[in-house]
């Protein structure tokens, strides 16, 4: 008894870092944006607050390395208390989400106006990962709870592809300089709605921990 209740606990543990994480990523955002005099949060992108050169860089680079840590920890809390393949699936899939963005500060892009070098690219292809990631986590939890999480997770699905698009038609705008009316608000829908389904299937995972 003591040794099942001790993994109980660090099983809460893991799946607390899904709330934890996106708290550091959404504080990493709002301080950066913030600390950047003149940075807008509805026309320039998150990454951009961790560009090489940007004013913001070294303030949010350690928060955003909690972020990866916490989202990596989430991961292997949602494989811990998967009683399904589905479940076992989305708390994979999340981890891998989580390695993946270890790369990220690895390869920042460089600020407007810079020319484009290799690290760009790489994280060009690095997003478009990630995002994958993203939407097959989501599915596969949509697939291993029903009911309202299910009806919940759709939704999310359905708001980050059209957010996703209107989106993706402005990075081109970006890429060679121009203004991005609204690429940031787009793109903070995207993030922060999936971090909000991170967090929302951790509790969800905390309350049948305590169920028999």
């Amino acid at each position: 008894m003591p040794a099942i209740a001790s993994r109980t606990v660090d099983t809460r543990a893991l799946l607390a870092c899904g709330v934890i994480a996106g708290v550091f990523y959404a504080a990493a955002d709002l301080i950066g944006g913030l600390h950047w005099r003149g940075y807008s949060f509805r026309t320039t992108t998150i990454s951009e607050l961790n560009a090489i050169g940007s004013p913001s860089r070294a303030i949010v680079a350690p928060l955003f390395f909690v972020y990866i840590l916490g989202s990596i920890a989430f991961g292997f809390g949602v494989w811990a208390t998967a009683r399904t393949r589905a479940l076992r699936v989305t708390g994979g899939i999340l981890i891998a989400l989580g390695l993946v963005n270890v790369l990220g500060p690895v390869f920042p892009i460089h600020l407007r106006g810079v020319e484009p070098t290799f690290t760009d690219a790489m994280h060009v292809a690095l997003t478009s990962v990630t995002v994958a990631l993203i939407l097959a986590s989501i599915t596969a939890g949509a697939i291993a709870l029903r009911g309202w999480f299910r009806v919940y997770s759709v939704i999310t699905l359905a708001v980050l592809f059209v957010c996703g698009a209107l989106s993706a038609m402005q990075g081109g705008a970006m890429a060679e300089g121009d203004e991005t009316p609204w690429i940031g608000l787009l793109e903070r829908i995207n993030v922060h709605g999936a971090m909000l389904w991170n967090a929302v299937l951790a509790v969800t995972l905390q309350r049948q921990l305590r169920e028999p």
